[in-house]
């Protein structure tokens, strides 16, 4: 069950339309597992993550959004432009784009986690 959604993470940065939740959502849910987990402690992530936990705990929501936002936006960052495929990891790229710069891309992972 993921607590936020590729939408909710708009709502703090930008994020293009044209990418796919399908492609956002193992980011949310490794956030939830690896991140959010870590600060509230088992037992309680435990009671969030429950099928009917939106329904009885809605005023935690704003409590965990914009953590759970910025980690999987930095989650995403971090891997969106590399791709598994059958002959390897590869970078994605196409003749419409540029990579940013590996200093540049850590600069702006530093200033999403700070």
């Amino acid at each position: 069950m993921l607590l936020i959604t590729p939408e909710d993470i708009r709502t703090f940065k930008t994020l293009s339309v044209n990418i796919p939740d399908e492609r956002v959502n193992p980011f949310i849910q490794e956030a939830q597992l690896f991140d959010l987990k870590k600060v509230c402690g088992k037992a309680f992530f435990d009671k969030l993550i429950e099928p009917n936990s939106p329904q009885n705990y809605p005023e935690l929501f704003d409590h965990y959004v914009g953590f759970l936002a910025y980690r999987s936006y930095y989650r995403l960052i971090s891997n969106n432009q590399i791709t598994v495929t059958a002959n390897g990891v590869v970078y994605k790229r196409t003749e419409f784009s540029d990579q940013v710069p590996v200093a540049d891309l850590a600069a702006i992972k530093n200033h999403i986690l700070d």
